[in-house]
């Protein structure tokens, strides 16, 4: 027994010791009565309430704090309906008088209004709930021995004691309610509510637990229904339901949780466990080039394939890549010459061999190639030459077969004009195409005839480096397809200026007369970029796409379906608006939002392609107006992890992630999940961070492992983990740094990274949260 805080007691001058792991495991809690009592008779506001009550989550220590006995009433202490029945009661009052006191008809409603509202807080709130005998038929009486008369059997009060039954059994059944966390969330004037949840499937103990999200709020005015904004973004995000009456909810909008509360009245909701929509996966991002190779990069070889397995043994169903198109100076696979030709660089060069098409000792590379870095400069060297090579023993040997007409045949739409282009880019020294001579510039068609004639070799040579690379490419994807998993690839939305693209179809693009951008591409300013992002990708001219009824898009979406089983849109927001900005601009600052093709070209698309599988990046500055298109298109969007930690406008920190959305814990454009902790938030954060997964600070590979668990835990239909994370690597293997150059795409695996991984305790997450 403990009257004050036991966390900061002082007894004949000493300072007490009872909470500091050797002298007591729980105390009775009267600073809990005390906060209670004095907020539902309106001695503090919903402000102090929630102070107190953060003051002694923080002060003691959770295995004393949910062990403390919490009680309404004592035998020490006036029972709890006199108290909450604003019953008159002086220090010195004579027993007498005390004995002759009964609760007249409105201080007896009051009591009991509010005895519910003090009995439902202590079943929901963290400790061992304690009803003195008598409280939950409501039996009134002053302090010893009024507050010791026997059981009343005969005129108790049957609906407190219906309520005091009904939480009891919530209680019980749910260990959110027990052993979850608590939240405040809101404490103003009349009104206070905080939050029980265990969101991972782990209490605050680190114990396995059922997951479960409640949120409690009380309205102490008498006479008024309060509505009150509840911030809960950092651990929910689906639809709520009054506990003892399902049919009513509250949806949460934006992170947020609109509630109304009758006057005297406690309120206890339930996250909804909606009916699973859909099936759910896991997958890793990893793309090809990062795999280890002795060729200096990776590529669709057999290390390839050996990562397919790996992902089947590790029970992933998902392999996510970047783009696989051919890259320009900087090896970014986002600012390609092509929306529909594959990268060279990532064929692999002994099925050639195996042809006879190279020997033997053209494989040798003359430099070591496992260093854990790709020197680009070099792999693309020696990929051309053996590729030239192998392309001259093909031609020699009459190896255009029916194969390699079929593939031409049917890829022509795109190739030629692939091929003229890298021709036309031969004989200019390389210099974009709006520096070309005139008729080639705006292709003439005598000029493209004379082009071809001149070049015929170098246009031949690329429709082989094609057809090799989507050869060997469809054989690595029909085995992925065999082991049960799926490719979720990636579709930029803008292409290149200097493109073949933008070069064939000129008119589907925003150009001056010379061929130069008219408007371009970019984000305005936000924290991150005082001046905004200028891309420099040409915009679209959505009326003569919308004129050729989307004829160039549905060929790039059929051809990537081709490809790839789900595709993910990069800046889906731009098909709802983009920021568009003057070609001859130096920054993103002056731009102007202009309005997308919106719901029109999906429809489009999906009219001749059938229902797309498809991923909305809608990361960055995203409206309502993005939202409701990705909704009403049904395509989930993303959510990481490392951005929805970063606390919310109550300073908690969390995340959440809808059913129809993918979960990451970081992607190729942020750092690596333990570099980020390491390097890139601050002592607080982190510190928080690793409260809320139940390890220590100094152990940033424990909190990756942990936010991977929690990835796994949500409700997103899909968690895609980065290859980085699943090793537990810091900055060094970041992928890239957006808005720098020079290092970026660089970072590959070891070729005895799988050492380090145990497939088996991946599967067993998988099939932990059924994924």
């Amino acid at each position: 027994e403990v009257w004050e805080d036991a966390s900061n007691k002082v007894a004949y001058g000493t300072p007490r010791e009872y909470l500091s792991g050797n002298e007591m495991d729980s105390a009775m809690n009267y600073p809990l009565r005390s906060t209670m009592l004095d907020f539902l008779t309106g001695a503090a506001d919903g402000a102090l309430t929630v102070r107190r009550m953060a003051s002694q989550i923080e002060n003691y220590p959770k295995e004393n704090l949910y062990a403390m006995m919490n009680l309404i009433s004592s035998h020490d202490v006036q029972r709890a309906i006199t108290i909450l029945g604003d019953v008159p009661y002086y220090e010195g009052m004579p027993a007498i008088e005390q004995s002759r006191v009964r609760m007249t008809l409105d201080q007896a409603m009051l009591g009991i209004r509010r005895l519910i509202m003090a009995t439902l807080w202590q079943m929901t709130y963290p400790g061992v709930p304690s009803v003195y005998y008598g409280d939950e038929i409501g039996m009134q009486g002053f302090k010893d021995p009024f507050n010791r008369r026997p059981y009343d059997w005969e005129h108790g009060n049957l609906e407190i004691r219906d309520w005091v039954t009904r939480f009891i059994a919530v209680r019980n059944g749910n260990d959110a309610l027990r052993t979850g966390d608590i939240l405040p969330l809101y404490g103003a004037g009349d009104v206070i509510a905080y939050a029980r949840t265990i969101r991972s499937g782990y209490d605050v103990f680190n114990e396995e637990k059922e997951p479960g999200i409640f949120v409690v709020a009380f309205n102490r005015s008498r006479t008024e229904t309060l509505t009150v904004d509840l911030d809960v973004s950092d651990f929910a995000c689906g639809v709520f339901e009054d506990v003892f009456k399902p049919s009513r909810t509250y949806e949460v909008e934006r992170g947020h949780l609109r509630v109304r509360i009758p006057p005297l009245f406690g309120l206890l909701l339930r996250e909804r466990q909606e009916e699973q929509r859909y099936e759910r996966k896991a997958g890793i991002l990893l793309h090809p080039t990062s795999l280890p190779s002795k060729y200096g990069v990776g590529d669709f070889g057999k290390e390839a394939y050996r990562f397919v397995d790996f992902l089947a043994d590790a029970g992933q169903k998902v392999w996510q890549i970047l783009p696989l198109s051919p890259v320009g100076s900087s090896y970014s696979p986002y600012q390609s010459i092509s929306a529909f030709a594959g990268n060279f660089m990532l064929i692999d060069p002994e099925p050639l061999a195996a042809r006879g098409w190279l020997k033997e000792k053209d494989l040798f590379l003359p430099y070591e190639a496992n260093s854990g870095f790709i020197n680009f400069d070099r792999v693309r060297t020696f990929k051309k030459e053996i590729l030239e090579k192998a392309f001259r023993a093909f031609r020699a040997q009459g190896a255009a077969d029916a194969d390699y007409r079929a593939f031409c045949e049917k890829e022509a739409y795109w190739l030629e004009d692939y091929a003229l282009f890298h021709a036309a880019k031969k004989e200019y020294g390389g210099a974009a195409w709006t520096e070309w001579d005139a008729a080639i510039k705006r292709r003439d068609p005598d000029a493209l005839r004379s082009l071809r004639e001149r070049q015929r070799d170098a246009m031949e040579l690329d429709y082989f480096k094609q057809y090799v690379f989507h050869t060997q490419w469809n054989r690595l994807h029909d085995y992925a397809r065999a082991k049960g998993i799926e490719i979720l690839g990636d579709m930029p939305i803008f292409i290149a200026q200097d493109s073949a693209d933008v070069w064939a179809h000129q008119h589907l693009f925003d150009l001056n007369e010379d061929g130069t951008p008219h408007t371009v591409a970019g984000v305005p300013p936000d924290y991150f970029a005082v001046n905004g992002q200028l891309w420099g990708n040409p915009q679209y001219n959505w009326d003569a796409m919308a004129a050729e009824k989307y004829a160039w898009w549905k060929r790039r979406f059929r051809k990537l379906r081709e490809q790839v089983d789900i595709i993910r849109i990069d800046h889906f927001r731009g098909f709802e608006s983009y920021w568009s900005v003057d070609g001859k601009a130096e920054t993103a600052l002056n731009g102007t939002w202009l309005k997308g093709p919106g719901k029109a070209f999906f429809d489009a698309i999906e009219s001749d392609l059938g229902k797309l599988n498809v991923v909305a990046e809608d990361l960055g500055i995203i409206t309502p107006d993005v939202e409701r298109l990705r909704d009403d298109c049904g395509f989930p969007g993303m959510r990481i992890v490392q951005f929805l930690i970063a606390g919310n406008s109550s300073g908690r920190i969390g995340f959440t992630a809808p059913e129809n959305s993918i979960v990451y814990t970081g992607t190729h454009d942020n750092n690596t999940t333990v570099g980020w902790y390491s390097r890139d938030i601050d002592e607080v954060l982190r510190e928080s961070l690793a409260n809320l997964v139940g390890t220590t600070s100094d152990r940033p590979r424990t909190i990756c492992q942990r936010l991977i668990k929690a990835a796994y835990a949500s409700r997103a239909r899909m968690a895609i983990i980065p290859m980085q994370d699943i090793l537990g690597l810091d900055e060094r293997a970041r992928m890239n740094t957006p808005g720098t150059v020079g290092l970026n795409w660089r970072w590959c695996l070891k070729k005895d990274y799988l050492l380090e991984i145990d497939p088996q305790k991946l599967k067993a997450l998988c099939v932990r949260y059924r994924r």
